[in-house]
């Protein structure tokens, strides 16, 4: 009888392994089923649909703030804002140092939402020809006339978007500028990505206003944001703050 049982034993235990070599066989030989994957959102950061109106070297943009028509100070690197771009005196354009104590709505004055990007169109021999052919390579609708009164690029509009929030400003300085990112016109127009990644000179790729910046991030102690931009013509931009006061002024050299 213990003969005959421990058989049986052994014949449950073939009869398992059996199986179970069976089972192996099957999902090892069977065809692999082709799982199509969709890789349409991989042609863009993930978080803009493929019809953004940001480019892709214009998102993830490093993004600071500075304070028009103020002298140089520890946070500026020492670099002075009262002179800008295109004005001797920015205060002058301004009402006085961009210091937050500024009335939004100031008749005959500049806007308070502006920005700069580090691509001139003019410098100390005159207009820059390549520039602006960039400019106009990308679309952009420049003034007519361009001249030493009459600049390229001051005064045009860009959208700035920060998680939910997009604010509008107008260009009235040339930067963020530092070391090795003075005229980097392929990141402003082209398809380059911002100098400032590579060279890691300076915090950003893009300065906005005190009163930009804190629209989309209300603490300006956080000092740097990444956003994402993109220039917009001065007829697509909305009714907002930014429209309260519409810089106007060309250069006052």
């Amino acid at each position: 009888m213990q003969s005959f049982m421990t058989k049986q034993r052994f014949r449950l235990i073939g009869a398992i392994l059996f199986l179970g070599v069976s089972v192996l066989v099957f999902f090892l030989t069977r065809p692999t089923q082709l799982v199509e994957r969709d890789v349409s959102t991989e042609t863009s950061l993930p978080d803009e649909p493929a019809n953004s109106p940001y480019l892709a070297n214009h998102r993830n943009i490093l993004t600071t703030w500075f304070r028009g028509g103020t002298p140089a100070g520890v946070g500026d690197r020492g670099t002075s804002n009262v002179k800008s771009a295109w004005y001797k005196d920015w205060r002058l354009h301004l009402g006085g140092a961009d210091t937050g104590q500024l009335a939004l709505t100031r008749p005959g004055l500049d806007n308070l939402y502006y920005f700069a990007l580090p691509c001139p169109d003019y410098n100390e021999q005159g207009i820059i020809p390549a520039h602006i052919d960039q400019a106009r390579a990308a679309g952009l609708s420049l003034p007519a006339t361009i001249d030493k009164n009459h600049s390229a690029f001051k005064n045009l509009w860009i959208q700035v978007r920060y998680g939910s929030k997009t604010v509008y400003a107008q260009w009235e300085d040339v930067g963020p500028l530092g070391p090795n990112v003075k005229n980097d016109c392929a990141y402003v127009f082209g398809s380059s990505r911002p100098l400032q990644e590579k060279t890691k000179t300076i915090d950003s790729a893009l300065d906005l206003s005190p009163s930009a910046y804190s629209y989309l991030q209300s603490n300006l102690d956080t000092g740097v944001i990444k956003t994402s931009w993109a220039f917009v013509s001065a007829e697509a931009v909305p009714d907002g703050p930014w429209k309260a006061n519409v810089t106007t002024a060309g250069p006052d050299w």
